[in-house]
């Protein structure tokens, strides 16, 4: 499966998206680009992205 947002936020500050999921992700991107600054915590099923935001739209997705 894959899950998709699109996400935009002020310009140059973090972003940060947490998800919860059954299991962790297999590839996170960000416009066609890998994210590699995601965690998941199986106890508590959580899976947290952080980006840099930028005053845009842009697609991040996840897939598993």
């Amino acid at each position: 499966g894959r899950l998709a947002w699109t996400v935009e936020g002020v310009g140059g500050t973090p972003g940060i998206l947490l998800i919860s999921t059954p299991r962790p992700p297999k590839q996170v991107r960000l416009e066609d680009h890998p994210v590699e600054s995601f965690t998941y915590e199986a106890a508590e099923r959580l899976l947290r992205v952080r980006f840099p935001n930028e005053a845009r739209p842009r697609l991040l997705e996840v897939s598993f």
